[in-house]
């Protein structure tokens, strides 16, 4: 009798995780970044024209972001001004016990030839205008001329 009762347990227990296991889901989402700064020599304090802007996917696709990949954005313009409105697709899976959907961080790392570069991270929950926005206003990056 006590070996028909755990048979019974055991059965209920597959059936109720091969059911849930249809119910899983990969949502897509795409976030529309705007990011803009002005990118400026630390000792001259000139505009640095075609500094490069990357994203660096730290916490939104649950794929792309273990492989914290550079993605390129954008470049400052001849001014220094960055001034990036992209799409990023994203995504994570949904299901009865558990929703994989990251912490939505990120990093913009800021490049440049005779610079040393810097990686500057964020929260997108923080910087969301609404549900698909997030607004990235840098405002002044000073980088630092590389040593020789």
């Amino acid at each position: 009798m006590k070996s028909v009762r755990k048979l019974i347990i055991l059965l209920s227990v597959l059936f109720c995780l091969s059911i849930s296991g249809c119910t899983y889901k990969k949502s897509a989402v795409i976030s529309t970044f705007f990011i803009t700064g002005i990118v400026y020599d630390q000792h001259t304090k000139l505009p640095i024209k075609d500094c490069e802007v990357s994203f660096i996917d730290t916490g939104y696709d649950e794929s792309k972001s273990k492989e914290q990949q550079k993605t390129l954005f954008g470049k400052s313009n001849e001014s220094g001004k960055i001034d990036i409105n992209t799409n990023y697709p994203w995504g994570y899976t949904t299901g009865p016990f558990h929703t994989t959907q990251g912490d939505e961080t990120f990093s913009l790392e800021f490049v440049k030839e005779g610079y040393a570069s810097q990686k500057w991270d964020f929260n997108g929950k923080e910087l969301k205008e609404d549900c698909t926005t997030v607004e990235v206003n840098l405002g002044e990056i000073f980088l630092q001329p590389a040593e020789k």
